[in-house]
């Protein structure tokens, strides 16, 4: 998997799905206890990191192209609407 540098559109979007994630966990805390990692780490994150956007998405339901943009791309249809 190789990354890119994300757009402003593409971090601001990865912020909010991180958030998402967290909300969805029931908190910072409680996505750090479903990952087996601490409260401390998952506080430093900007966005998710990609050696955890796989389980996050299996943890949260948020899915890895919302979570990181930059590394996954989101399916579209014929007419290039995203799926």
């Amino acid at each position: 998997m190789s990354e890119r540098r994300m757009t402003d559109k593409e971090r601001d979007s990865a912020k909010a799905a991180l958030n998402l994630a967290i909300e969805r966990a029931g908190g910072v805390r409680a996505l750090a206890r479903l990952l087996d990692i601490s409260g401390p780490a998952v506080s430093q994150w900007e966005v998710c990191p990609s050696s955890r956007v796989i389980e996050v998405e299996e943890k949260t339901g948020v899915d890895r192209e919302t979570l990181r943009p930059d590394l996954f791309l989101r399916p579209r249809n014929e007419g290039g609407a995203d799926v």
